[in-house]
C-alpha cells in the first residue's frame, strides 16, 4: 500500500495514513524475502544522505517548503544547457523515453548522466525558455541513465537501478527534495532497484484531485497514488511498484487475454497503462493498487451490482483491458499516453508510424475517440515498425486446479491463476448436476515482502463468487436443487463476498470455511508471516462487509 506521502494529489491517503500509523507501526518490517534483493539503498554513500529528501514525508496540510519555494522562486534550475548539448536537445518532446519525458509545467532530458528540464506544455517547449540543467544532489549529477515522469512525480534511475523520486509540489524542482526511500511504511522503507530484466518502464500519478469511472460507469474520486509499471519477461509480465507498498515482483497487471499477449512496450500516465503488442495491438487499461480494490484500509469496495446510487463504494472487479482501434498505417514500438486533464478520461494516446502514403511521424487521438489523427514529423521514423503478421505463441499464467467438496458436494477450482483473474469454480450439486459458478479475486494487502507466485505462506485476497446471469435467469424453471445450493451457500445471492486464502497446495474460501487442495492431494502446512497491514486489512474488509468473525 503506497505511502500516501505528500506528493499532490494523495491527501485522501496521507489522512487515512496518519490514523492507520498506530496500528502498523506496530511491527517492523522483516528482512527481504528469498529472492527479493531489489529493496536496498544505494550503493554510493554520498547518496545515503538523501534519505532525508523530502519527497513522500508524511506532512500536514502539503510538502516540507525548500530555500527556493520560501523565496517564491522556481527552484532547481541551474545553468543554461551549453550549445553542445542544446544541440542534440529537441524543441519538443513528443515521446517518453527512457531519456526524455514530460510531466506537469516541464519537459526533461538525460545527455551524458545529467538531467535537462525547459519549461513545457504536455511536452511541448514554451517559446524563449531555454533548456537548462536540472540542479539535483552532488551523488546524481552526471550519474542518471534514465528518468520517468508524470503529473508531479519524476523519477530518475542511476547505473545499478536504484531509484531516485522527486515530488516536484507546485513545480518546484529543487534538489533536496530527491530521495530514495521506497517501501513501507508510508514511503521510508530501504528503497529500491528496478529488475534487470525491465525492457520498458512507466511513472505515473493519479491524484485525488483527478476523476475516474470504476467498472459500474459511476465516477469515482482516486486516493491518490504513484505506481511504477514495469515491462519484464520478454513482454509477457507487467510487474507494479508502489512507494507505499514492499518493493518485490509479487504484485502485477494482469496482461491482455488474461496474460497471453506478448507487448512490446507500454506507457503509463494517471494510472491507465497504453500498450502495443509485438503485433501491432493496441490496448489501454485503468488499474494500480487503489482501483484494483487492494487498499481496504483507505478505500471501501463492492462486488454487488445494481447498488444505489448513494452507494459510495468502489464497483469491483476493476476496469479491465480496452481494445484501442487501429490507425490506418503502419506502427512502431514508440508510443505515449499523457494527461490532458483531470480525469482518466482526459488522456491523449501518441504512436510513431507511416501512413499508408508513406509520410512518417505519429498518430494521436484522445483515449475515448474512436479515430486517430496523423501528425507528419520530419525525419527518420522513431521506434521499430511493428508488423501485424508477426507470429506469436501465446504463454498462458500458470494456472491452477484445486479439488475437494464443500458440504459433500465435489468441487473445483480449474483455472486459478495468481494475476489474472476470474476463475471457474464448479459445484456438483448431485449426480450429473453442476454448477458453474464465477469466482473473483483481487490481490489483498500487504506491507511484508513475498515471492511472486504462490508458496506455502497463503496469499490473501479479496473475492466474490458470481453466479453467472444466464444462469441465475434459469433459476425459477431449472433443477430446484441448484436454488436450495444457492440459496444455503451463497445466502441466495447472485454474487456473495468471498475472500480466500491461496497457497501453493490449498485454496481456502475464508468466510465459508471451504478448503480445496491442489488437485484434490494432500496439502502442505502453512506457513505463518505476520503482516500487519493484512491483518488491518482483513478486519476493515469485514467491517465493510458486515460479516461476523469466520468460525473456523
Amino acid at each position: 500500500m503506497p505511502v500516501r506521502r505528500h506528493v499532490p494529489g494523495v491527501r485522501g491517503r496521507r489522512a487515512g495514513a496518519l490514523v492507520a500509523a498506530a496500528a502498523l507501526l506496530v511491527s517492523v518490517p522483516g528482512a527481504a524475502a528469498p529472492g527479493v534483493a531489489e529493496a536496498a539503498p544505494p550503493t554510493d554513500p554520498r547518496c545515503l544522505g538523501l534519505v532525508g529528501g523530502s519527497t513522500g514525508l508524511l506532512v500536514v496540510g502539503g510538502s516540507l517548503p525548500t530555500a527556493d519555494s520560501l523565496a517564491r522562486r522556481p527552484g532547481g534550475y541551474g545553468p543554461v544547457a551549453t550549445p553542445a548539448v542544446a544541440a542534440t536537445l529537441p524543441d519538443d518532446v513528443v515521446f517518453k523515453t527512457a531519456t526524455e519525458t514530460f510531466a506537469g509545467a516541464h519537459a526533461f532530458a538525460v545527455r551524458d548522466g545529467v538531467i535537462y528540464l525547459r519549461p513545457a506544455t504536455e511536452g511541448r517547449g514554451v517559446a524563449g525558455r531555454p533548456w537548462r540543467v536540472l540542479r539535483t544532489p552532488a551523488c546524481l549529477t552526471g550519474r542518471v541513465r534514465q528518468i520517468s515522469a508524470d503529473h508531479r512525480l519524476l523519477l530518475a534511475i542511476d547505473a545499478t537501478r536504484q531509484v531516485y523520486a522527486h515530488d516536484m509540489p507546485g513545480d518546484d524542482v529543487s534538489p533536496e527534495r530527491w530521495t530514495w526511500r521506497w517501501g513501507p511504511y508510508f514511503w521510508t522503507g530501504l528503497g529500491v532497484r528496478l529488475f534487470a530484466d525491465v525492457t520498458d518502464w512507466a511513472a505515473s500519478e493519479f491524484t485525488s484531485s483527478e476523476r475516474f469511472l470504476d467498472s459500474a460507469g459511476r465516477e469515482r474520486t482516486p486516493i491518490g497514488v504513484a505506481t511504477v509499471y514495469l515491462l519484464r519477461d520478454g513482454g509477457r509480465r507487467i510487474t507494479y511498484l508502489d512507494p507505499w507498498l514492499p518493493s518485490d515482483e509479487s504484485r502485477e497487471v494482469c496482461g491482455p487475454r488474461r496474460g497471453t499477449t506478448a507487448l512490446a512496450s507500454l506507457s503509463a500516465s494517471g494510472s491507465t497503462v497504453f500498450a502495443v503488442s509485438r503485433r501491432a495491438e493496441l490496448f489501454t487499461r485503468l488499474y494500480d493498487f487503489d482501483v484494483s480494490g487492494a487498499n481496504t484500509v483507505f478505500g471501501a469496495f463492492s462486488w454487488a451490482q445494481d447498488r444505489p446510487a448513494s452507494d459510495a463504494r468502489w464497483q469491483l472487479p476493476a476496469p479491465a483491458w480496452v481494445r484501442q482501434p487501429l490507425p490506418p498505417g503502419t506502427v512502431t514500438d514508440r508510443l505515449t499516453i499523457a494527461k490532458t486533464g483531470l480525469g482518466a478520461g482526459a488522456r491523449v494516446l501518441r504512436i510513431a508510424g507511416r501512413t499508408r502514403g508513406g509520410r512518417t511521424g505519429y498518430w494521436e487521438k484522445p483515449i475515448a475517440a474512436p479515430r486517430w489523427r496523423f501528425v507528419p514529423v520530419t525525419g527518420p521514423l522513431v521506434g521499430s515498425p511493428l508488423s501485424r503478421r508477426t507470429r506469436t505463441v501465446p504463454a498462458s499464467p500458470a494456472a491452477h486446479r484445486f479439488a475437494g467438496s464443500i458440504d459433500g458436494a465435489a468441487a473445483e477450482v480449474r483455472d486459478f491463476t495468481v494475476q489474472c483473474s476470474p476463475a471457474t469454480l464448479r459445484v456438483q450439486v448431485a449426480p450429473g448436476l453442476p454448477l458453474d459458478l464465477t469466482l473473483h479475486t483481487s490481490d489483498g494487502m500487504r506491507q511484508e515482502t513475498r515471492a511472486r507466485g504462490l508458496d506455502d505462506v497463503p496469499r490473501e485476497y479479496n473475492g466474490a463468487i458470481e453466479v453467472p446471469q444466464a444462469t441465475w435467469a434459469r433459476l425459477t424453471a431449472g433443477d430446484p436443487r441448484l436454488r436450495a445450493w444457492i440459496d444455503k451457500h451463497l445466502d441466495g445471492r447472485r454474487i456473495a463476498t468471498a475472500p480466500v486464502a491461496v497457497t501453493r497446495t490449498r485454496l481456502r474460501f475464508l468466510a465459508r470455511c471451504w478448503s480445496l487442495t491442489l488437485d484434490g492431494g494432500p496439502a502442505r502446512p502453512d506457513r505463518v508471516a505476520l503482516d500487519a497491514g493484512a491483518v488491518l486489512a482483513r478486519e476493515r474488509e469485514r467491517a465493510q462487509d458486515g460479516r461476523p468473525l469466520p468460525t473456523c
